[in-house]
């Protein structure tokens, strides 16, 4: 019987193979793990990408149709053909006056401004946070009939007189003719409407149509609008008359009961809740929140960018009512030159944007910076330098920017983060009438 080689491996022979697999372990570690930090930096910039082209894509919308469907004057209540001095007969309240944001509100007796800016509103950091922002930034306000996000909202239609049947019936669109039933693409039976009339002479635009009651009413729900449901001025009885119905807010149980005011209002600002935790320190989300038709209150933030740590607002305006625009003001301050060549007097740039007239007339342009980061912390990144330019100082000199500090500290490595400012230039579409 022949004897087998059965000589399995030497010791010398196990630990040289030991070594020599550490060794490709290792090298296969030096390689992968920073492939995978890559990987999962990339991640969250593609992610901070996809919210920018969104959540901006968003506020520019808004910004653009700042002052759509917004009355500018309303129904001669008390009968003296002036259509200016009635306001205060409807004192609609738009905001809970316990609230910081009241101050962002109209007076009883004037009209509404489209746009409103709180400017340096947030106070310190997010522990000190105010609930305008944070970081000395900008608070932003839209009032208009579609800035709030539910698609009812977002609809109007018109009413009419029909000649033949002497009727007043809202058009086909928001009723199919010879139906009592609405379909789902038209606004149902219980939103809450206000009534516009485009123009009246060749200087009264977009009356805001009320009842002669006690007080005088400025809305009504869809179901009132089928034919001889309604006898008040909230319908046209004259047949060449048209009236534009603009959805305000919801009806029903579950809806807001009433409208606090013949409009909708959104604030924009940089909220300390619900801040991701890639974000960098006192960075935070930059929201949308509607106020509440039921107790003037903000809902529940829609977060537009995460990891924000300034928004500055300007504004572009034409202050010689020549028709090109020439002064740039973020409300408080200016300068001369290059940004005032009109040489408006700061008091003069507050007034106009006090006014909601003016505001119409003078605004030409709405520039927003926005700084965040990208991504989360990168110990391999460096930015480059201790401060981000947020703003323009060619527009609007030294005092009409912010220089925010990302210096590294003991506790904190700014540096290490992807800063980027983005800039919008923005043409309000609505605030004048067609021509």
């Amino acid at each position: 019987m022949t004897a087998r080689n059965e000589r399995g491996f030497t010791l010398i022979e196990l630990m040289v193979a030991l070594v020599v697999f550490l060794f490709a372990i290792s090298a296969a570690t030096t390689t992968f793990l920073p492939l995978v930090n890559q990987y999962k930096q990339q991640s969250k910039v593609s992610e901070s990408q996809i919210e920018e082209v969104i959540g901006i894509e968003l506020l520019r919308i808004d910004v653009e149709n700042a002052g759509y469907g917004l009355p500018w004057t309303i129904y001669d209540v008390g009968g003296d053909s002036n259509y200016n001095n009635d306001w205060g007969s409807i004192n609609y309240p738009e905001t809970d006056d316990a609230q910081l944001y009241n101050a962002y509100d109209d007076g009883p007796n004037s009209s509404p401004r489209g746009i409103v800016l709180g400017n340096d509103a947030g106070v310190g950091t997010v522990a000190a946070n105010n609930g305008l922002g944070i970081n000395n930034s900008d608070y932003l306000v839209i009032k208009a009939t579609n800035v709030r996000t539910d698609d009812e909202m977002q609809k109007w239609t018109y009413i009419h007189n029909e000649r033949e049947a002497g009727l007043q019936n809202p058009h086909e669109w928001m009723k199919p003719d010879g139906t009592t039933s609405w379909s789902e693409r038209n606004m149902d039976s219980t939103t809450k409407v206000i009534a516009i009339k485009p123009s009246y002479s060749d200087d009264i635009f977009n009356i805001l149509m009320t009842s002669t009651g006690a007080p005088p009413e400025y809305y009504a729900s869809m179901s009132q609008y089928p034919p001889n449901t309604v006898t008040t001025e909230l319908i046209p009885f004259d047949p060449s008359e048209t009236l534009i119905l603009y959805a305000v807010g919801t009806g029903g149980a579950t809806g807001d009961p009433g409208l606090r005011m013949p409009f909708n209002r959104a604030e924009y600002y940089i909220s300390s809740s619900n801040v991701p935790s890639r974000c960098a320190p006192n960075s935070g989300v930059l929201v949308k929140s509607v106020i509440s038709h039921t107790n003037g209150q903000r809902v529940a933030g829609l977060p537009l960018l995460d990891c924000v740590a300034d928004l500055q607002v300007v504004f572009g305006l034409d202050m010689d009512d020549d028709g090109i625009l020439g002064t740039y003001s973020d409300y408080v301050t200016r300068t001369d030159a290059p940004s005032d060549p009109e040489g408006a007097a700061i008091a003069n740039v507050q007034a106009t944007m006090d006014d909601a007239e003016l505001l119409r007339n003078r605004l030409k342009e709405v520039r927003l910076y926005i700084l965040a980061h990208e991504g989360q912390i990168d110990p391999r990144f460096d930015y480059g330098q201790d401060t981000v330019e947020v703003g323009d100082s060619a527009l609007m000199g030294p005092l009409g920017h912010t220089t925010f500090n990302i210096a590294n500290t003991a506790t904190q490595r700014l540096r290490s983060y992807r800063w980027k400012v983005y800039t919008m230039v923005i043409n309000p579409e609505n605030l004048k009438p067609t021509d």
